[in-house]
């Protein structure tokens, strides 16, 4: 009998995962990860909650910054995220970043303050290895 070999594609649980609330978060706070996908969310079960595998962190508290990297970081369901990160493929490098309090202008929450993120796509720049000749 042949012997199988199986991949992990996914992690469905278990791993280090921390969480921070957005109202913790300062203007210029930010995170540099691997999109993993949605999450449940406990408290409201039409949105879900985000996942992202952190590999850099900017945060006022350096400390706190530094124990995010390399675990996986819950992020909260806000319009603004949940709208960048629609339709994104998991494992796509992200940043987002903490811009603070803003009025939603119009819709159904028309007047009410949100959090504001900045959320980008980014990718690892390779830097040229062309050696020159020195003569």
């Amino acid at each position: 009998m042949e012997k199988r070999k199986f991949v992990v594609r996914k992690r469905l649980s278990g791993g280090a995962r921390v969480f921070r609330a957005w109202a913790k978060w300062e203007v210029g706070d930010l995170i540099l990860g691997a999109y993993k996908g949605e999450t449940p969310n406990s408290f409201d079960a039409g949105k879900p909650n985000y996942a992202v595998d952190v590999e850099y962190a900017e945060f006022k508290d350096a400390d706190l910054a530094a124990s995010m990297v390399g675990k996986t970081l819950g992020l909260n369901n806000c319009g603004m995220l949940s709208k960048a990160l629609d339709g994104l493929e998991i494992g796509t490098l992200i940043q987002v970043t903490y811009t603070g309090m803003g009025i939603i202008e119009s819709g159904k929450f028309a007047n009410k303050e949100s959090h504001t993120l900045e959320v980008v796509t980014v990718s690892e720049e390779v830097e040229d290895t062309e050696e020159e000749e020195v003569l």
